[in-house]
């Protein structure tokens, strides 16, 4: 950890600053003055700052509970339609965009 670089440090003593349930919503104290770009690249971060561990979690069973119901609206429709190819695209997209904002863990 001690050759990571600057806004990775950061942005885990801010995830970690937390503890379980977190200093408060808009009461976290990282993003003024130590994170980085905490309003884009570390969102996540800030989360788990202001909501702690159940907060994050949260957010993760969200997206998870998203993408299931998207394959879950996708399982009727015939492998080989056009619907299917675009709706598991956009899908593919939405799992990404998760990857994005919260890391692949």
């Amino acid at each position: 950890m001690s050759n990571a670089p600057y806004q990775l440090k950061q942005s885990l003593m801010t995830l970690g600053a937390g503890g379980v349930l977190g200093a408060g919503l808009g009461k976290g104290f990282q993003k003024l003055s130590f994170l980085p770009e905490a309003n884009t690249d570390f969102v996540f971060a800030v989360i788990g700052e202001e909501l702690g561990l159940l907060g994050t979690l949260t957010v993760i069973a969200l997206w998870v509970g998203l993408y299931a119901v998207g394959l879950r609206l996708l399982s009727p429709l015939d492998e080989k339609s056009f619907a299917y190819h675009a709706g598991f695209s956009l899908l593919t997209q939405l799992r990404a965009a998760g990857h994005a904002q919260h890391g692949p863990w």
